[in-house]
């Protein structure tokens, strides 16, 4: 029964997760000047010697700043961009000083100067119904940039680029009980949550970062 519903959680919380990246990762949710799209020699999987991700976040780091007087904190990025983020010559160049030989999350926060990093590791089936699954990345190709607070901070007027709002006393987690019509144990869950972008001037999106 517990391992049902953590089942159905777990669900709950992946279409929450695609629910968020759908947002950060829109490029219409952003004005001009709080995004870029980089293609070519500028893809952080281009390693001739062009791309620049450490200059490439920094300029969007300012470009938040110069509008809310803060510089973004937090970063979140797909699996496909961590993996070339850790082979990068311009990151292996950096990080040789610090005695690390792999470009941890934690070390990429370093040097990106950024007090959380976050690898959104889900994937969902893009496939028609009825079809074979075809499995892509919830968070795609982008590096997203954001300036967050939470606790006494958000509550203080400051600037922040997303919530993720829970109607009180949910999540719901019902008595199971046993349909006759299916013949089959169902275990209610219920969840209320709405993720959105509250700020989009405290954030900033890197898109088609790798190829």
């Amino acid at each position: 029964g517990s391992l049902t519903v953590a089942k159905t959680q777990a669900i709950i919380a992946l279409r929450l997760e695609k629910a968020q990246a759908d947002l950060a990762t829109n490029a219409a949710n952003y004005a001009a000047s709080n995004k870029t799209t980089l293609a070519g020699t500028s893809q952080w999987s281009d390693y001739s010697g062009v791309s620049d991700p450490i200059n490439d976040v920094e300029a969007g780091k300012e470009a938040v700043r110069k509008q809310i007087g803060r510089r973004p904190n937090t970063g979140v990025m797909g699996p496909a961009v961590l993996a070339k983020l850790k082979q990068h010559p311009k990151i292996l160049d950096r990080i040789k000083y610090t005695g690390r030989d792999v470009a941890t999350l934690e070390l990429l926060a370093s040097l990106f100067g950024l007090q959380r990093l976050q690898c959104g590791e889900a994937v969902y089936d893009t496939s028609p119904a009825g079809a074979a699954p075809a499995f892509a990345d919830v968070w795609g190709k982008s590096f997203v940039l954001g300036y967050t607070e939470t606790g006494s901070q958000a509550d203080q007027g400051l600037p922040t680029y997303g919530y993720t709002y829970r109607l009180g006393g949910y999540p719901i987690v019902e008595q199971p009980y046993y349909d006759r019509n299916t013949k089959s144990w169902v275990y209610p869950v219920t969840d209320e949550v709405a993720p959105v972008i509250a700020g989009a001037s405290a954030g900033y999106l890197l898109g088609g970062v790798v190829a």
